[in-house]
């Protein structure tokens, strides 16, 4: 297997999921426009969606691709650096499947489960970093 290829991996399933996850509310938003032009014309302000399951969604969106914008910089970095191990490869498939679960959760309305997800994603975004850290004596 190519050097990063599994880093590399899963954070194109990651940016794929960030991707996926605008999908049920936009399909929601069609829905609930008079017809697809008028929804094309003026997008409904996210305080508008009626349904809670699609303002959750839409946050959720949002949260992942603030998510992504941390992960992905450090994953090219240490792919720039020559560096993937059994820890980053780990760090990586965690941060998938957290941010996975983090968006179910979000959507359908569980606190608790989220904010669980949410801190696995955290710990894995700084076990990469702290591996990148390391790689340049910083600590």
């Amino acid at each position: 297997m190519e050097h990063n290829s599994s880093e590399f991996f899963w954070l194109t399933l990651t940016a794929l999921l960030t991707l996926f996850l605008s999908i049920p509310y936009v399909v929601y938003r069609i829905k609930s426009g008079k017809n697809f032009a008028s929804v094309a014309k003026k997008q409904l302000p996210d305080a508008v969606l009626k349904a809670e399951w699609a303002q959750r969604a839409v946050r959720a969106h949002a949260n992942a691709i603030e998510n992504l914008v941390v992960v992905a910089p450090i994953v090219l970095m240490l792919h720039a650096k020559g560096i993937s191990t059994s820890l980053t490869i780990g760090a990586c498939t965690i941060h998938f499947f957290s941010r996975l679960m983090h968006a179910i959760v979000y959507i359908l309305g569980v606190p608790f489960l989220r904010i669980a997800a949410f801190m696995v994603n955290i710990a894995s975004t700084i076990m990469l970093g702290v591996i990148l850290l390391k790689s340049v004596c910083i600590i």
